[in-house]
């Protein structure tokens, strides 16, 4: 998940089944993108758990289901 290129995190998001587009295809993992998700980071309080604030970072997943880099803070809790 962490890009040692951009010093920040790298993900993909994917969904279920035969097509990630079509709730019907199968409830099992693929690795396939699911464009048109999206995908929202919040800072969170260390105690409580609770989100703080508006989201820091947020984007709709496109066709390949790249959201990064996302430059996080390794102090920081984040919400995904």
């Amino acid at each position: 998940m962490a890009d040692p290129q951009s010093g920040g995190l790298n993900c993909k998001v994917t969904g279920l089944g035969v097509s990630s587009t079509d709730p019907a295809s199968g409830g099992f993992t693929d690795n396939l993108a699911l464009p048109g998700a999206t995908l929202d980071i919040f800072s969170m309080d260390p105690a409580t758990g609770e989100r703080r604030g508006a989201a820091a970072y947020g984007k709709t997943i496109g066709p390949d289901g790249q959201w990064s880099p996302f430059a996080a803070q390794p102090v920081r809790r984040m919400s995904l």
